[in-house]
């Protein structure tokens, strides 16, 4: 069975299957039929060229793609984006030619074998994974371009906006110092260095934050920095 996932040219091989369909009902009519030992050494009654034309077809296929291998290459694509087939192939552990092979079978063929609704969930997935990206991108140039601007950012930083009042100065220089080093997004590296920074030992509302609130902050102020 072709799975749409699978990207066979189903229609030709559907054409070309007919075809030895009717050949078989033709010969066995004729009472021409060759032996059995030879049909199944030559696996097909289809004539040379177009026998070599059906078996590059199947090859073309990704027979051995479950349908939830297919579906963790989606998620894959939209967590990484489309071109990074390297996080992709390490994602699903699979080579990463293997990968990249059905890259190109899907941008090509899935337009045209997929549903159409499925077709556009999926690409709706990894696209809006791919914004999250940039997203993070271009947050994590922003604060990197802010940190540098100072000599000493986690005891020089200052802000244009003070922010809120339980909320320290020194705390947000060490949040946007740690999301700095590990990366925007990266929350449970950035609060486990928190949590162990002694110089935060008694900053009580930090070290009681979890991830969630630990973005939110970092978010806040990054969308400061952007005003600014």
């Amino acid at each position: 069975r072709m799975e749409d996932h699978q990207f066979y040219s189903r229609e030709r091989l559907l054409e070309l299957s007919k075809l030895e369909f009717q050949t078989y009902a033709t010969l066995k009519q004729l009472g021409q039929l060759p032996a059995r030992e030879i049909i199944d050494k030559s696996k097909t009654l289809l004539p040379p060229e177009l026998a070599a034309e059906k078996l590059e077809l199947l090859e073309e296929g990704f027979g051995s793609w479950t349908k939830s291998q297919y579906f963790q290459f989606v998620k894959a694509a939209a967590k990484f984006g489309r071109d990074d087939m390297a996080s992709i192939a390490a994602d699903m552990d699979l080579p990463i030619d293997a990968v990249e092979q059905y890259n190109v079978s899907f941008w090509k063929y899935g337009p045209t074998e997929l549903k159409t609704d499925e077709w556009e969930r999926v690409v709706t997935n990894i696209e809006k994974g791919e914004q999250k990206i940039a997203k993070k991108r271009k947050l994590s140039y922003l604060l990197k371009a802010f940190v540098n601007t100072f000599d000493d950012a986690r005891t020089d930083m200052v802000f244009a906006n003070k922010g809120t009042a339980h909320f320290a100065l020194e705390q947000d220089r060490a949040l946007l110092c740690s999301v700095d080093n590990y990366g925007y997004g990266n929350w449970d590296q950035v609060r486990k260095e928190l949590r162990q920074d002694e110089k935060l030992l008694f900053q009580h509302t930090l070290n009681g934050m979890n991830t969630d609130s630990i973005s939110k902050r970092c978010d806040y102020r990054m969308r400061q920095l952007e005003r600014e």
